[in-house]
């Protein structure tokens, strides 16, 4: 049996982080990104940029479009938002990319916590049962011993799975699906992104 996965589908309507980070993100204190979060994002910003220049909007375009299922935002919406950092420049500079992810990563860090409690049962819970459906309904190849895996690696007791496992779990399973999704945008528009 085939689970249809889509991570977090009720996270936002709005442009919300593209990206999922395997590990909580965020630094309390400066109410922004992590060392290590700040890192990985300079490391995706390295990794796919114009080394004369900056960052493309074709590549500032594609890289979000990758996690366009947790954001649901079109690439015209994408772009804006480019526009509206660097106004008349072509590219995107470090600064202002971290700026941007760091924007994103508060606002999908609590949109997490949002739906997680959204998705309690009436005990209160978070179980195996309410997670499968959260993510039924959305097209994906993971199967019913995958799921099983990810929530027995990551759970110390499925049927009451506490938030910091709910967050591991939900990201475990997108990022099953982000090489596919790699692969499709390489196909439909010729780009490949190193993450």
């Amino acid at each position: 049996m085939y689970y249809n996965i889509f991570i977090m589908m009720y996270l936002t309507t709005s442009f919300t982080n593209a990206f999922l980070f395997k590990f909580p993100p965020l630094d309390e204190e400066n109410n922004g990104l992590n060392k290590e979060a700040k890192n990985t994002s300079i490391n995706y910003y390295s990794n796919n940029m114009d080394p004369l220049n900056g960052m493309s909007l074709d590549i500032f375009v594609a890289l979000f479009k990758l996690f366009s299922p947790i954001h649901k935002m079109n690439d015209s919406d994408i772009a804006n938002k480019f526009f509206d950092e660097v106004q008349n420049d072509e590219f995107m500079a470090l600064e202002r990319f971290l700026k941007i992810m760091t924007e994103f990563v508060i606002i999908t860090e609590d949109e997490l916590t949002t739906t997680y409690k959204e998705y309690l049962n009436q005990d209160g819970k978070m179980t195996k049962k309410e997670f499968e459906e959260l993510v039924k309904g959305f097209n994906s190849n993971i199967t019913a011993d995958i799921f099983t895996n990810i929530i027995t690696e990551n759970c110390t007791d499925a049927q009451n799975i506490s938030f910091p496992e709910f967050r591991v779990i939900a990201v475990e399973f997108y990022y099953k699906l982000l090489e596919s999704l790699k692969v499709k945008l390489y196909h439909e528009e010729g780009i490949y992104l190193k993450l």
